[in-house]
């Protein structure tokens, strides 16, 4: 399962991660609620990639109704959002609505990550 990370802005809101402390690993975040439709369909995709890759992946949902200035800091047009970071931290890519775990893969693969 998710870790609940308590968030230091607001002590009432929370995001869920894999491991936000690790470092040098790429990284994906989804940004939605549990409300929406195909961020509910998110969840077994990200609990998968957190599960199948772990040590190798670091996967973060943030959920936008709790932590809406993450939204606008991550300029979150649409939920759910799932961002793409390298080892480093950069943004590598985003992709707005349902994701499926081999898409999330093929993205990082195609940018030259092997997660394998």
């Amino acid at each position: 399962m998710f870790k609940l990370i308590q968030n230091v802005n607001n002590s009432n809101s929370s995001i869920l991660s894999s491991d936000l402390n690790r470092k040098g690993l790429p990284k994906l975040i989804d940004l939605g609620t549990t409300s929406c439709t195909p961020c509910q369909m998110m969840i077994p995709v990200m609990e998968e990639l957190r599960t199948k890759y772990k040590g190798k992946l670091i996967v973060e949902f943030i959920n936008t109704a709790e932590n809406p200035y993450k939204a606008q800091q991550y300029g979150i047009r649409l939920i759910p959002t799932q961002i793409f970071f390298d080892k480093n931290g950069k943004e590598i890519f985003r992709h707005e609505g349902y994701f499926s775990t081999q898409e999330i893969i093929d993205v990082f693969r195609g940018r030259g990550i092997d997660l394998r």
